[in-house]
């Protein structure tokens, strides 16, 4: 049988324009669920195609001809009809929305036909002060809209004629609509069918259900649970603008939902005709700060003001750099750019009737957070950032709305240019959403892709309460219900049947993503296994505050081989990683949710053994990162050791996790260094030269009486020694030194090096250490014997360490620890050396001076 059709009308004037929206959602919601016996038609102007040459009143469907009349109500009645529309005693309406009321009451009295549902909407409504005649009709607007509910409610003898539903908000409207229209639709059907209709499918997209990606503006239809949400955020961004600083930050716990909310929710809504009267038209845009990694936030954000306004192009501003120039150096300078801009641009189709009103655009920043996580920034360029922010969202034209998580809260907190943009209203804190609302995010879009849940015949709870219940003792478990959600669905089957089954296979809603996650691990090739912990460790990063996050790199510098790449391509088909592109069109990937990095036990092992290697390589990338804005400032580079050596590290053994930037910065903080060296040991040289001469000087004036054979003998030993010296100290100029020696291919070389030149002082000291102290008439010539021989103990124990971590897929941590002890003996064999050197220097000359007198050396 052919389904019955139902004519809805929705009646309601300008300022409820977001309620209109949700009744049409609501239509179309219950649309799938009455879909095969019913068929629901909405009757609204905005989707009606109003001509030019009539007015609009005419050119629709009178509400006495529907089978059911919405009417929502707030601060206002409806502008004026023309003359034309009359009562039978020839007085007029005071707007289209009471025409349609009476219209519609007369119709039911007199055939019964069409139902009327009347909604008022209670909380307190928004007028700007700034323009008073604005002001004095919207009170007027208000005490007729009072006159009318009085009049049209109220017999004259005071009692009740008619009735309407009081809401407070868009929420409380949507709830109590879908309550009362469904309760209606059931009423017109047989009732042989009542109980027992089958949902028809109106998703056909795929699963309705998003996992681990935020919900986008395409799948709107499908994104529920939010609207009060929608309605807070959207009157503080109209509070904003009233205020002339269009800016809201959408701030709340990772995982609460604040990237859907924003591009399936808010901006959907704002840029819905009707829903925001004085706008005409609008343009949008999302995207993140790092979308633009290396070049930063600023390209990233003129590269969204670019897609959005095709205008700008036409004006001169044909490539992001452009106009990341004209943000960052002059963003002063916006404002006539963007008016030039939006004037040049079209509205959207379908907006021909509100060509006359001015058109905006608003513009959403996802994932604000990446400002301080992303890796290509750093104080100046935050700053920078949030004060072009600034200039666009009080330029008149421009809406921008951000998303922070929580815990950045206080690093934005102490920037003055972001307290300042953001006001005293400008942030809106989203809660986790409500055990209501996560019964519609699970429920609602399974029925408008025509799935079911198992119900357990002993208790009676269907999977979905379940799942309801759980998610609600999980506050921040969107995303992992996402996921879940989206598993059961590609188990469910022709029958489109979600089960208890698969539910508990997946291990429930906290086991489901780490399971997916190790299923994936365990299907690669133990050789492409080896290589899953670095994919993971380079697609992590941490914050200053020491605050885990995930960060996007080109594909390209992740898979260099085959079996990387068989890996990533792995992860990326089971949804566990996201490819997208940057503004020069780079294949990248990252996360798909930040979840991810906490759900899978074996990447959180992986991630707490390389925490050392996530904190450094945050330290020297903004280091590099504050030297490249500085325009390569030398000053900015690496000097002290235990952060060159930290850099140094990183750079030979986990190269692939430096962006370009911060290689280059090691590089130069390197050859730096050399120079540095070179200069110290040329100094060295000089002072010993200059000694050597002094003490010449003073021994040719004494006599060389006192030289003997012993005294030559020990100084040859001392040449003997200066040998390694000069090649220790000149190594010690040489970058990677320390690293090269320890690696893996030449530990060998490094122990024979170390064991070599101490056997040699070793040596030296049981040999000559006497009868050289007793020139000086000392008596402690073991002391630096032994404490030599502990320096090459050490020696011998750090080359050992060095062969164990040198092992494949050593931990950085260990080779850190290996350097610091090779660089303690170092230094430690360096200052025995120099103590050698220094009480020796009367056998030196004694053998500078016999090569100079050889007969007397003889004799």
């Amino acid at each position: 049988m052919s389904p019955h059709t139902i004519k809805i009308f929705v009646s309601s004037p300008g300022d409820v324009g977001e309620e209109r929206l949700v009744a049409r959602q609501v239509v179309d919601r219950l649309q799938g669920q009455f879909g095969g016996f019913l068929r629901l038609e909405p009757i609204l102007w905005e989707w009606e195609p109003i001509l030019a040459t009539a007015d609009p009143q005419s050119q629709i469907v009178f509400p006495s001809q529907a089978d059911i009349v919405i009417c929502i109500l707030w601060s206002r009645l409806g502008t004026p009809l023309p003359d034309k529309f009359r009562r039978d005693d020839g007085t007029t309406y005071a707007s289209g929305t009471e025409f349609e009321l009476e219209d519609a009451l007369r119709a039911h009295r007199e055939r019964g036909v069409p139902d009327l549902l009347v909604y008022r909407k209670t909380s307190e409504a928004l007028v700007s002060l700034e323009d008073e005649a604005l002001v004095q009709q919207r009170m007027a607007q208000r005490r007729a809209l009072h006159y009318f509910t009085n009049r049209w409610c109220r017999a004259g003898d005071g009692s009740f004629q008619a009735f309407f539903h009081e809401v407070k908000d868009t929420a409380d409207f949507e709830l109590k609509l879908e309550q009362h229209l469904s309760k209606l639709l059931q009423g017109r059907l047989p009732s042989s069918l009542a109980g027992e209709i089958a949902p028809a499918v109106i998703w056909t997209s795929g699963s309705p259900f998003r996992g681990l990606l935020p919900f986008e503006a395409a799948h709107r239809a499908i994104f529920f649970g939010r609207t009060q949400a929608i309605s807070e955020a959207k009157e503080l961004l109209l509070r904003q603008a009233a205020s002339g600083n269009a800016f809201l930050v959408i701030q709340g716990a990772s995982g609460c939902g604040k990237s859907s909310l924003l591009r399936a929710g808010l901006i959907p809504t704002l840029t819905t005709p009707g829903v925001i009267e004085e706008v005409g038209h609008w343009y949008s845009a999302v995207f993140r700060p790092g979308d633009s990694a290396p070049e930063g936030a600023m390209e990233a954000l003129a590269t969204a003001l670019l897609s959005a306004l095709p205008g700008l192009r036409e004006i001169g501003y044909n490539s992001h750099g452009a106009l990341a120039g004209l943000l960052r150096d002059a963003p002063q300078h916006l404002a006539p750019v963007l008016r030039a801009a939006l004037e040049r641009g079209k509205g959207p189709a379908g907006a021909s009737s509100a060509t006359q009103r001015e058109a905006r655009l608003v513009l959403g920043v996802d994932q604000f957070e990446e400002l301080f996580t992303a890796e290509n920034m750093n104080e100046a360029l935050r700053r920078g950032f949030v004060t072009a922010l600034a200039a666009l969202s009080q330029s008149g034209m421009v809406w921008v709305i951000a998303t922070l998580r929580s815990d950045f809260y206080p690093s934005f907190a102490a920037m003055p240019e972001f307290v300042k943009l953001k006001g005293h209203s400008g942030q809106y804190d989203l809660l986790p959403p409500a055990p209501g609302e996560v019964g519609r995010m699970i429920q609602h879009p399974a029925l408008a892709a025509g799935l079911r849940f198992e119900v357990q015949p002993d208790t009676g709870q269907s999977l979905a309460e379940a799942l309801q219940e759980t998610a609600c003792n999980h506050p921040h478990s969107l995303p992992l219900l996402e996921f879940t959600l989206d598993e059961l669905f590609k188990r469910c089957g022709d029958q489109r049947l979600l089960t208890f089954t698969a539910y508990h296979q997946l291990g429930g809603l906290e086991g489901a993503l780490g399971r997916r996650a190790e299923e994936v691990f365990q299907s690669l090739p133990t050789a492409v296994q080896r290589g899953v912990p670095a994919l993971f460790r380079s697609l992590a990063t941490v914050d200053p505050t020491q605050r885990l996050s995930g960060r996007r790199l080109p594909k390209a510098q992740l898979a260099s081989d085959a079996q990387e790449s068989f890996a990533l391509d792995a992860f990326v088909a089971a949804r566990l990683l996201v490819v997208d592109h940057d503004v020069r069109h780079e294949t990248r990937v990252g996360l798909t949710h930040e979840a991810f990095l906490h759900a899978w036990p074996r990447l959180r092992e992986w991630i707490g053994e390389e925490m050392e290697v996530l904190r450094s390589r945050a330290r020297i990338t903004e280091r590099a990162q504050w030297w490249r804005s500085e325009n390569r400032n030398p000053a900015l580079l690496l000097e002290d050791t235990a952060s060159l050596q930290e850099a140094e590290t990183l750079s030979l053994l986990r190269e692939k996790d430096l962006d370009p930037t911060a290689r280059e910065f090691v590089s130069e903080s390197q050859r730096r260094q050399k120079r540095k060296g070179r200069m110290f040991l040329w100094v060295i040289l000089a002072a010993s030269l200059m000694v050597v001469a002094f003490a010449v000087a003073g021994w040719l004036r004494a006599g060389i009486k006192d030289i003997n054979r012993p005294d030559l003998g020990l100084g040859l030993a001392l040449c003997l020694v200066s040998g390694p010296v000069a090649v220790r100290l000149w190594r010690q100029c040489q970058p990677q030194s320390d690293l090269l020696l320890l690696s893996k291919d030449a530990w060998l070389t490094g122990f024979t090096l170390a064991g070599a030149t101490g056997l040699l002082m070793f040596g030296f000291w049981m040999v000559a250490g006497n009868r050289f102290l007793s020139y000086l008439g000392v008596n402690w010539s073991f002391f630096p014997m032994v404490l030599h021989t502990l320096v090459f103990v050490a020696k011998l124990k750090a080359s050992r360490r060095a062969m164990s971590a040198a092992l494949p897929h050593a931990n950085l941590s260990e080779w850190w620890s290996v350097l610091r002890w090779h660089r303690l003996a170092e230094r430690a064999e360096l200052i025995c050396i120099f103590m050698t050197a220094f009480y020796s220097t009367k056998g030196i000359m004694g053998l500078v001076l016999g090569f100079t007198n050889p007969a007397e050396f003889l004799m």
